[in-house]
């Protein structure tokens, strides 16, 4: 009984590590994903802005 006890505590840290890794990784690619969002509305705005100029000219 005792070894089953610790197998089973051995296979639920086992799978705390996995998940936090993969967790940690999913909120790395958040980030990522935001972060160039946030860059490609700049960049959009930036070439709005500047096609409305050259419209102007």
């Amino acid at each position: 009984m005792k070894g089953q006890r610790i197998n089973w505590k051995n296979e639920y840290n086992q799978l705390r590590k996995k998940y936090s890794i993969v967790l940690r990784g999913y909120n790395e690619q958040k980030e990522r994903i935001e972060l160039l969002e946030k860059e490609n509305k700049s960049l959009s705005n930036s070439l709005e802005h500047l096609l409305g100029i050259e419209e102007e000219e």
